[in-house]
């Protein structure tokens, strides 16, 4: 794997994009899931983005997935407002990104210290996901809103919530 990562780096050190990107499409279901092939996957989502026929979405879903909101906001041209919390960003590029459901995750079981406070950010993102509807698991949204409600101290909208969520579920 790691000669291959060697491989990948060199095509695009000589702007070789499109054989880079073929050989990545020819050899990245023998690879091991581990963190060479991290490392091949974002060095191949640059090759998307400069390859003879760009392929920005593919790009964008790469560095969605692994949570590379600089890359994100590169890709985009745009910096997201100074404000914006980086996960809204990448929900807003890649509502199904795997990166958000790891750091979801992590800042619910930051919110489980005896000290913290809700994450009112995280609830705003919740909202905004169930409202707009853009992501395929709704219902995981819904969770969110009610886990953070639920610390909050306002147990009858975490209930709402959680009611929503679990009809979505039985569907």
């Amino acid at each position: 794997t790691r000669y291959f990562l060697q491989e990948v780096r060199a095509l695009i050190a000589l702007n070789r994009y499109d054989e880079c990107i073929s050989r990545w499409e020819e050899t990245k279901a023998q690879i091991d899931n581990d963190l060479f092939y991290k490392e091949i996957e974002l060095r191949v989502a640059r090759a998307y983005l400069l390859a003879k026929i760009s392929d920005k979405d593919k790009a964008v879903e790469i560095y969605a997935r692994y949570g590379d909101a600089e890359s994100l906001m590169y890709v985009g041209g745009i910096d997201p407002d100074i404000n914006e919390d980086k996960l809204t960003y990448i929900y807003k590029l890649c509502p199904d990104a795997e990166y958000l459901k790891g750091e979801i995750q992590q800042r619910l079981n930051d919110m489980n210290d005896a000290y913290a406070f809700a994450d009112t950010t995280l609830l705003q993102l919740a909202k905004m996901a169930i409202k707009d509807r853009r992501a395929k698991d709704i219902a995981m949204w819904y969770y969110v809103a009610a886990a953070v409600c639920d610390k909050a101290g306002q147990y009858d909208e975490a209930l709402n919530y959680i009611n929503h969520g679990e009809r979505l579920c039985t569907t």
